[in-house]
């Protein structure tokens, strides 16, 4: 009798090692919360900054390894609807020109715009298209947004987001990706406590004054700092 085809799927153990740091490119900030590891989940919230710090990274992906970058594309799901190509190239022009003819092409993105889409996708989609694209580094920007939809019920709502972060952190943690997510809109504690309790890293992103940014680490395996400021012309 033919013995039954294994489903099972073994990984060599030099799968499970560290590799390169995608860096934020802020030293003050890299310091604090150490860079995007593989199959790290880093989420970031309170501020448009998220935003931002999300679409930066998704250009400093590109770089070559010994530049704080994991020389690969990106993979943007905006499930706040906020993607904003036109940041993408004016810092791609100064800061990193030698990107610019290719780094829209390299940023795969995606708009969900139902809960039950992004559960969907996360759920079934994810990990095909990390393997299909070969992508290091996903964003998810606003993530929580769909779950707070006034026409879903609150607990269902919940429910959904807490079934994505299940799926979301497994795949990643498989695949070793590096993962941001972002909220950015005001939501309920109980959405943020569920991803809270699921990510590697969390910070909190605050508009200090004009210009500066305040991040405060709410939580991380090997902490070494409390809080920073940046203030950078990105900014401006």
């Amino acid at each position: 009798m033919e013995a039954e085809k294994s489903l099972a799927r073994f990984q060599a153990a030099s799968e499970f090692e560290t590799g390169p740091t995608l860096r934020f490119g802020f030293d003050h900030l890299d310091r604090l919360i150490g860079g995007l590891n593989s199959g790290q989940t880093v989420f970031l919230h309170g501020s448009s900054r998220c935003l931002t710090l999300s679409e930066i990274l998704c250009v400093r992906v590109q770089l070559k390894h010994c530049f704080g970058g994991l020389d690969s594309k990106a993979m943007f799901i905006d499930a706040g609807n906020m993607f904003d190509p036109y940041f993408i190239t004016e810092y791609t022009a100064e800061h990193h020109p030698e990107l610019l003819d290719e780094v829209l092409d390299k940023i795969l993105v995606l708009r969900t715009f139902t809960c039950h889409h992004l559960t969907t996708f996360i759920a079934k989609n994810l990990q095909k298209e990390i393997h299909r694209h070969n992508v290091k580094l996903i964003v998810i920007s606003d993530m929580v947004t769909p779950y707070c939809d006034p026409d879903i019920d609150l607990h269902e709502g919940l429910d959904l987001l807490k079934v994505s972060l299940n799926y979301l952190t497994s795949t990643v943690g498989f695949e070793r990706v590096a993962t941001l997510l972002t909220s950015i809109r005001r939501t309920p504690q109980r959405h943020l406590l569920a991803v809270k309790s699921r990510m590697d890293v969390v910070a909190r992103i605050e508009d200090d004054e004009e210009y500066l940014l305040r991040v405060v680490l709410e939580k991380h395996p090997n902490p070494t700092m409390k809080e920073v400021r940046i203030k950078e012309e990105v900014w401006a």
